[in-house]
C-alpha cells in the first residue's frame, strides 16, 4: 500500500506544538481522497530517538495529491522550528500491475523428545519450499519460555497462486505426514487480501487451506453486492424527501452489510467453492473458465432481468 513515512526529531521543550501539529495534520489528511490509515510509532529511548508518523493511501496518484497539498507543506513548514535536526521523508509507492503478495502463517507445538528430529525437519522444509516459484521470504521463530509454546513459521509468496500452489504440492503434503509423528498439534493460517472472513468455506478437520485469489474474492462479492444495491435502491425510495439524503446512505448501507455478512457471503462462497479451492486434482483451466462463465452469467442476467423489470 504505498505510503509516506515521516521522522521527527522534537525538541523536548516544544512537545505541545508538535501535539498541535499532529492534531491539525490528522484532520486535515481524513479529508483526502483515497486515505487508508495513519499509524504513530512514539520515541523509545535509547533505541529510536525520532517520532515515526506512517500515512498510507490507496494508490500512488492520490500519496502524491498528498506529498503536495499546499496546507500540508504549510504545516510542515511552521513545526520545522521545533525540530532538533531536519525532518527526514521515505516514500513507499506501489505497482499496480503487480499481484499482492500472500502470507501464511504455521505453528507447530513440537514434543519435546522429538526436538532434534524437528530441527532436520524443518531445514529439509526450508530447502524444500526455497524452490518454488514465488517465494518472497520466510522466517522461523523458535519457541519462548513461559510466553509461547509454539513452533512459528512464516512464509510470503509474491501472489495468492503461487501460495496455493506450495500449499497443496505434493511435497509439503509429505512433510505434514511426517510433521504428525513429531508435533502436539500444527495449525495453518492465510493472509492475504483482508475479506476473507466473508468466505465460509467447509473445511477438512486438520487441514490448512490456502488463500482464495483476490480476483475471485471480488467477483463473488459484486455478485453479491450487485442484486442488494438493486432492492437497496427500490427500498429507499418511499422514504421521505425530507429525510437527509445521508441518513439515507448510511441506512442503506446498513442494509447491505447485513445482507452480505450474514445471508448472501456464506451461501455464495459455498456454492462456488469448487471455484475458489477445487479439489487439487482438478486445479486446471476448466475449472476457472467454468466458474468464470456461470458468475458473470449470472451477474449479466441480474442485470439484464433488473433493466426489463425496472427500465
Amino acid at each position: 500500500m504505498p505510503t509516506v513515512i515521516t521522522s521527527m526529531h522534537v525538541r523536548e521543550d516544544c512537545q505541545t506544538q508538535f501535539h498541535d501539529f499532529q492534531v491539525k495534520i490528522s484532520l486535515l489528511v481524513r479529508e483526502q481522497p483515497g486515505f487508508s490509515g495513519r499509524e504513530v510509532i512514539c520515541p523509545v529511548a535509547p533505541y529510536q530517538e525520532a517520532w515515526v508518523i506512517l500515512f498510507r493511501f490507496d494508490n500512488n496518484e492520490n500519496l502524491q495529491s498528498w506529498l503536495h497539498h499546499p496546507e500540508r507543506l504549510r504545516l510542515l513548514e511552521e513545526i520545522g522550528a521545533s525540530l532538533e535536526k531536519p525532518m527526514s521523508f521515505q516514500v513507499v509507492a506501489s505497482d499496480p500491475k503487480s499481484p499482492q503478495p500472500a502470507s501464511a502463517v504455521f505453528s507447530h507445538r513440537v514434543q519435546p523428545e522429538k526436538e532434534e528430529q524437528f530441527h532436520d525437519w524443518k531445514r529439509r522444509l526450508i530447502e524444500a519450499r526455497s524452490h518454488f516459484p514465488g517465494l518472497l521470504d520466510s522466517e522461523m521463530y523458535e519457541p519462548v519460555p513461559g510466553i509461547q509454546e509454539d513452533w512459528i513459521d512464516i512464509v510470503r509468496f509474491d501472489s495468492s497462486e503461487n501460495l496455493n500452489a506450495w500449499f497443496n504440492s505434493a511435497e509439503r503434503k509429505q512433510f505434514l505426514e511426517e510433521a504428525k509423528e513429531l508435533s502436539i498439534d500444527s495449525s495453518a493460517h492465510s493472509v492475504a487480501t483482508g475479506l476473507e472472513n466473508w468466505f465460509h468455506l467447509q473445511e477438512d478437520e486438520g487441514q490448512s487451506t490456502p488463500s482464495i485469489p483476490s480476483w475471485k474474492q471480488a467477483s463473488l462479492v459484486l455478485l453479491a453486492l450487485f442484486p442488494v444495491a438493486l432492492i437497496v435502491h427500490l427500498i429507499l425510495r418511499p422514504l421521505p424527501a425530507e429525510l437527509p439524503w445521508p441518513a439515507k446512505v448510511l441506512f442503506g448501507n446498513f442494509i447491505g452489510v447485513a445482507a452480505l455478512t450474514w445471508v448472501l457471503m456464506p451461501r455464495i462462497s459455498q456454492l462456488f467453492a469448487f471455484w475458489c479451492r477445487p479439489p487439487a486434482q482438478s486445479r486446471n483451466w476448466r475449472v476457472h473458465l467454468l466458474g468464470g462463465i456461470l458468475l458473470y452469467g449470472i451477474i449479466f442476467s441480474i442485470l439484464a432481468l433488473a433493466i426489463g423489470l425496472l427500465g
